[in-house]
């Protein structure tokens, strides 16, 4: 009973993995026509041609219940990966279409970390969702390490007595001030927003 005439070649869609795969889930072809949004009868239409082309039965269909079929186990196992792995793609495709991503670290001196900082921040997250933003707090000598070791992408502190490796960049008439590693200067679009 399991064997169904294979077709020619292999011509299946996402819209046959994804039915198939509700349908293992739930193990009926109404609740995976409701999750789908489609006719039970269309999930049931795209299952029957992902088996033709397969040349395997994944269910046995019974009038109350729909179970796998050893062939049925093992494709849905590698078919939710395939539908996880391709979710994940899409999101990253439509994040890398003009959406800024990845992760920024600032370094601030503790008096700043609940006054100025907070807004900027607000305001950047708003504009670049995509960005992961964290913050390390510290006294003076503490910014300026965590910028000098890499550790931040930028400090926001008092700008004297810095090493050759950072450079002040002077955006108001406060003594404190953003400043950057030399080689990266990363982080200026964050207070410029």
């Amino acid at each position: 009973m399991g064997k169904i005439p294979k077709a020619r070649g292999f011509d299946v869609s996402i819209k046959h993995i994804r039915a198939a795969n509700s349908v293992a889930l739930y193990g009926s072809f109404t609740a995976a026509a409701a999750d789908l949004g489609m006719t039970q009868s269309a999930v049931s239409r795209l299952v029957l041609q992902l088996e033709k082309q397969l040349g395997v039965s994944l269910f046995l269909r019974s009038t109350r219940n729909v179970v796998l079929t050893a062939p049925g186990r093992e494709f849905t196992v590698s078919a939710r990966r395939l539908i996880e792995d391709l979710n994940i793609q899409v999101e990253n495709a439509r994040a890398l279409g003009g959406q800024v991503r990845g992760r920024l670290i600032v370094s601030c001196l503790l008096s700043l970390t609940h006054q100025v900082v907070p807004q900027a921040v607000l305001r950047y997250r708003k504009a670049h969702p995509g960005v992961e933003i964290h913050l390390s707090e510290g006294l003076g000598s503490d910014v300026h390490e965590d910028v000098r070791s890499g550790f931040a992408d930028f400090g926001i502190g008092n700008a004297v007595a810095l090493s050759q490796e950072i450079a002040p960049k002077k955006l108001c008439r406060s003594r404190v001030s953003p400043f950057f590693h030399q080689h990266t200067g990363c982080g200026a679009s964050l207070l410029s927003h």
